[in-house]
């Protein structure tokens, strides 16, 4: 998805994926958040998509293909993503907060200061992941791909199911 510039003049954000402007420029916030989930839902393709400091709670994202996108500083907490393809993505700050990532692929994200606090990552792929301060309290990670990831002062206290296993190719 090629990134635009914000329809603002003096405005140097990019405008986020299915707009013109950026997200502080953005009059209807909510109609944006359905607009993105019909996207989703239709299979459109956001890979690379700008949705820098978007906010879309709890909704629903199957399959949905954000590889190389840049989600940081946004807010998607709640939100189910079953199957999705976020390889690759910039999240950093981005709040994943009590997020279903059932069976994503999140190789060579960079989750730096990411909230991924009471998540479920069942079967997720982290590999060559950045998760450099990251907070994982009480997340599941069941069966999770930890292979090679930087865990610089990230937060896993109350954190489930990390084996050594995890940690292996």
């Amino acid at each position: 998805m090629k990134m635009t510039k914000c329809g603002y003049d003096a405005c140097k954000e990019s405008a986020v994926a299915l707009a013109d402007v950026c997200w502080d420029h953005l009059r209807d916030k909510s109609s944006y958040a359905e607009l993105l989930i019909k996207a989703a839902d239709r299979k459109q393709d956001l890979t690379g998509a700008n949705l820098k400091k978007v906010s879309v709670k709890k909704a629903h994202l199957e399959k949905v293909d954000l590889s190389k996108a840049n989600l940081s500083q946004s807010d998607f907490s709640g939100t189910h993503f079953f199957d999705c393809n976020l390889a690759c993505s910039d999240m950093v700050g981005a709040n994943l907060s009590d997020c279903d990532l059932t069976h994503c692929a999140m190789t060579k994200s960079d989750m730096t200061k990411a909230s991924l606090t009471n998540a479920r990552l069942w079967s997720s792929d982290l590999t060559d992941a950045n998760l450099t301060e990251c907070d994982l309290s009480g997340a599941d990670m069941w069966s999770a791909k930890l292979c090679n990831v930087k865990l610089w002062h990230t937060i896993i206290s109350g954190a489930k199911s990390i084996t050594r296993l995890s940690f292996s190719r």
